[in-house]
């Protein structure tokens, strides 16, 4: 008498047909997740620069005058530190510092270089998921910006 043997496991076609679609799923979910990241560095990047310019403007109101032009961000936040509460930062959420820039009497302006951290071309609510490119806040508000 003849007994058939049972195969139990997988065979090769059908792991290779999972490796596949998990292949698949990677290649998609990947670059959409390094865009919700890039997308959570670019908005936390605007609330620090927010948070800069009120040190910036609070500093403006105790000396009539704003900070000097072309300092480092990491100067521009020692001198900034004695007027407000909360901790400044000096670089953006990609690590690159930030440059500020002002005629001390009427106007400055906070400049994020973007993902590159290389200063180049300003971003516009049409180029928003361009994060190489670069944020701008002046005097109060955002002049180039994603919003």
């Amino acid at each position: 008498m003849t007994t058939a043997r049972k195969s139990e496991g997988f065979t090769l076609i059908e792991l290779l047909v999972v490796v596949a679609i998990i292949g698949v799923i990677t290649a998609i979910a990947v670059p959409a997740l390094q865009m919700a990241v890039d997308k959570t560095k670019q908005r936390a990047t605007m609330a620090a620069m927010r948070t800069l310019a009120t040190g910036v403007q609070l500093y403006e109101i105790d000396h009539s005058i704003f900070p000097t032009d072309g300092i480092p961000a990491s100067t521009l936040v020692t001198v900034l530190l004695p007027h407000t509460k909360v901790l400044l930062p000096s670089t953006d959420s990609w690590r690159h510092p930030y440059a500020y820039h002002s005629d001390s009497y009427t106007w400055y302006s906070l400049e994020s270089f973007g993902r590159d951290g290389i200063d180049g071309v300003d971003i516009t609510s049409a180029t928003r998921y361009q994060f190489e490119l670069d944020m701008v806040y002046a005097t109060g508000r955002f002049s180039n910006a994603p919003e």
